[in-house]
């Protein structure tokens, strides 16, 4: 009974990976429109320092109207003079800039976005992050798709530069998130977004109640899911080689735990069925995948049906991260890759089990 259970499980999963890589194929661009509607930008910021003058730099490079344009920096009590440097940076470039603060009642990724959007004066937003680095051609490929008349945009957002053997599997393995997140959304079953790189409209915001306040994080997965209960047929994800968004690998194992355990926090308060069950699925694949020698020891199945699940696994990633990889122009060795399926599975597993504290650590300050 456990062996033919444990072998569905396991063969089920490189459908699944089949399905999202053709969900992947129907997602690409929208054709851009004769007119250039006014966007407002929004960035959420706490001690980004190192990062904002860049930020703000890409932004003036937009191939954008810059009289459409508004930057909306919201601080969330920043100590390194923030704010400040993003006043500077931004000076003279014939953007409109508003510079926010949070009061001290108020303090969280979350509560920075519902700020810059009460702040902003234009109808379609877009946000993005401190760290980031928008391609020139960011702006107009997202409002684009608003245009169009999506209700919610998403996009392409890659880990850059790949700098070593750490930065390149945290790459690869970042773009099989976003790749996996940007399929879901070309079945019209969005269960992943990104902050770093979305888009709506105003009117959207106000009208889409999360529903999960308690929460400091989750303003883009709780957002897009709930857009996605009346409106799933209006979201799209933007595929096209310049409307990119790169932000850095982490530097170090510590760093990249606390991150991966902020986003296995939020997974406890999604009220969207498809997105709770998918995380469940593929942490229980994982973990069946680590059990595997265990349960041939035992004598449950045999050892080659063992490396024959583990292979059939292994050949329907490796097949589907290289063509995302290839868009997001990332190196792909089919030795690292190995090394990355070899130590994906116990990592999933222990970023799962870490986040179901429910705290985790951002930027300093511990959470929820």
């Amino acid at each position: 009974m456990i062996a033919p259970l444990i072998i569905s499980l396991l063969l089920l999963y490189p459908l699944l990976i089949l399905l999202l890589w053709l969900g992947w194929e129907r997602t690409g661009a929208c054709p851009p429109g004769s007119a250039r509607q006014p966007v407002t930008i929004i960035v959420p910021v706490r001690n980004e320092a190192a990062n904002i003058a860049a930020l703000m730099a890409a932004i003036r490079q937009q191939d954008y109207p810059h009289a459409k344009l508004e930057v909306v920096v919201v601080d969330d009590h920043s100590t390194d003079g923030t704010l400040d440097l993003a006043a500077a940076a931004m000076r003279d470039s014939g953007i409109a800039c508003q510079l926010l603060k949070l009061p001290a009642s108020k303090s969280g990724k979350k509560a920075a976005l519902r700020a810059g959007v009460k702040a902003a004066t234009h109808d379609y937003i877009l946000t993005t992050d401190g760290d980031c680095r928008p391609h020139p051609g960011w702006v107009a490929g997202m409002s684009a798709c608003l245009a169009a008349g999506n209700k919610f945009v998403s996009g392409a957002v890659r880990l850059w530069p790949p700098a070593g053997l750490f930065g390149r599997l945290q790459a690869i393995e970042f773009a099989s998130l976003v790749g996996s997140g940007a399929a879901c959304i070309g079945w019209r079953v969005p269960v992943m977004a990104n902050a770093a790189s979305m888009g709506f409209a105003k009117a959207v915001f106000a009208e889409e109640a999360t529903g999960r306040e308690a929460t400091s994080s989750g303003d883009d997965v709780f957002l897009l899911h709930s857009v996605a209960r009346n409106h799933a047929h209006q979201i799209a994800f933007v595929r096209h080689p310049e409307v990119l968004i790169d932000t850095r690998p982490a530097a170090g194992l510590k760093e990249f735990m606390q991150q991966r355990q902020r986003w296995a926090a939020k997974w406890r308060h999604y009220f969207h069925l498809p997105t709770k069950a998918l995380a469940a699925f593929v942490f229980l694949v994982n973990l069946l995948t680590i059990l595997l020698p265990v349960v041939a020891s035992a004598g449950l199945i045999s050892w080659l049906a063992a490396a024959n699940l583990i292979m059939v696994k292994f050949a329907f990633e490796y097949f589907f991260l290289r063509e995302i990889s290839r868009f997001f122009g990332l190196p792909f060795r089919w030795y690292e890759f190995m090394l990355l399926a070899v130590l994906y599975p116990p990592y999933v597993v222990a970023a799962g089990l870490a986040g179901l504290s429910g705290s985790f650590v951002w930027k300093g300050r511990k959470t929820s």
